[in-house]
Formats: C-alpha cells, sequence, structure tokens
C-alpha cells in the first residue's frame, strides 16, 4: 500500500522516534490481538515511520493546507517544532480530513 506524506511533513527517522513508531506498531496489534480481530491495519502494511516533523501545528481546518498536513494514515505523532507540541492523528480518512490532538505542549 503506497503511502503520500503531505509535502509539510519530513519523516522523523531517530533512534527514539524509530522506538516510537514500533511501540505504536506493537500496541495496535497487540489489541487487535485481543479483539480478536482478523482485521490488516496499515501497521501490517510495513509502514515504518509513525512520527513527522513540522514547522507549526498540523492544519485540518483548510483543505488544500491539510492536504499538505497530511501523513498519509491513521494513528501517528506531528512534532509542531515552532511551538515544540506533540500531535497525535487520528481518524484519518483522506489527504486533508483527520483529526490532530494536542498531546504534548
Amino acid at each position: 500500500m503506497a503511502i503520500t506524506v503531505g509535502g509539510n511533513l519530513t519523516p522523523l527517522r531517530t533512534p527514539l522516534a524509530t522506538r516510537l513508531s514500533r511501540a505504536l506498531h506493537d500496541l495496535v496489534n497487540m489489541l487487535q490481538v485481543e479483539a480478536g480481530s482478523s482485521k490488516k491495519t496499515l501497521y501490517e502494511a510495513g509502514i515504518d515511520c509513525h512520527v513527522y516533523v513540522k514547522d507549526g501545528a498540523p492544519s485540518t481546518s483548510n483543505s488544500e493546507e491539510a492536504s499538505a498536513d497530511s501523513p498519509g494514515h491513521d494513528l501517528c505523532f506531528v512534532w509542531d517544532t515552532t511551538a515544540n507540541d506533540l500531535y497525535l492523528i487520528s481518524a484519518w480518512t483522506a489527504a486533508g480530513k483527520f483529526t490532530a490532538t494536542k498531546v504534548l505542549d
């Protein structure tokens, strides 16, 4: 499955970001096993990055800007390097259609 990451985001490929990505992957898979689900998620498709960097908070209000801020998949993080905030991306359905919840500020 091809993932298209918005032009405003850069994958963060550091050892710490890799550990966070793997931990999130393992947690989602464990929850699916516990629930008895056989549904495949993007996590099983081999996405190796769940942490992205952006100058400024991810936009979800303007479709053009939100499309450029879209990580291309659900349940990942965007680090706003301007304010040093961390956002969890959820409810992702398409470029420009997702929720960004600040989890650390």
